[in-house]
């Protein structure tokens, strides 16, 4: 893009002019489903290394995760409960 826009997340106008470049010059923008931090840090690596914008996509339930709001289980079988944000439960048989 040869620094028509700048690097970095891009909101409300911003968006709006890139996706109208984008229509303007016949090209389209990826918008890649990322599921871990490892694919979101291999999009934007890609995307840096083409000098392409991209669009960073999330599903409800990853933007929940990403964001800290989603619950982590744990089952440690050797002790037989399972552990949820802190509060222990037994393990059924």
């Amino acid at each position: 893009m040869n620094q028509r826009f700048r690097p970095g997340v891009a909101s409300g106008d911003e968006v709006q002019e890139i996706l109208d470049h984008a229509n303007q010059n016949e090209y389209a923008l990826p918008a890649v489903n990322v599921v871990s931090t490892n694919s979101v840090n291999g999009v934007l690596e890609a995307a840096k290394e083409v000098d392409s914008p991209v669009i960073v996509q999330f599903s409800n339930g990853g933007a929940v995760f990403f964001a800290g709001k989603s619950h982590t289980f744990f089952l440690y079988s050797k002790h037989s409960y399972i552990d949820f944000d802190g509060l222990q439960f037994p393990c059924p048989d």
